[in-house]
């Protein structure tokens, strides 16, 4: 299971960094466990962070929002590895007390969602 890119994102890498970067990091997982299932999430819905202050948090939001797709491209096509895009509702209530990261139940509602996308892939 691989989530990368929140860091990247305030980071401010730049996409192509970005892009390299993602590709890389799959071809060597892909390289050392050949057999395994690689899944790759989807980046968080930033522009809800409650703890980013705006235009803070809009800026991030489109950046990870970016990054969220550069992603999926990034992983279309490589033999067994799965994108599970990550498009939890952004209310203040999903996010753990420090606004900006998930709370308990998101971080259920996201394994569930995984598994989801898990079982149904594997059926494929």
């Amino acid at each position: 299971f691989v989530s990368v890119g929140v860091n990247d994102t305030t980071g401010l890498r730049t996409t192509a960094q970005w892009r390299r970067d993602l590709a890389a990091l799959l071809t060597d997982l892909r390289a050392r466990y050949s057999a395994a299932l690689i899944v790759v999430s989807g980046l968080p819905p930033m522009h809800g962070f409650p703890a980013l202050p705006q235009p803070l948090r809009a800026v991030f939001g489109l950046r990870a929002r970016t990054f969220d797709r550069i992603a999926e491209q990034v992983t279309l096509g490589l033999d067994g590895v799965l994108f599970v895009p990550n498009r939890f509702d952004p209310k203040p209530e999903f996010f753990a007390p420090d606004g900006y990261h998930p709370s308990a139940d998101s971080c259920k509602a996201w394994a569930e969602t995984v598994a989801s996308a898990v079982v149904s892939w594997g059926r494929t």
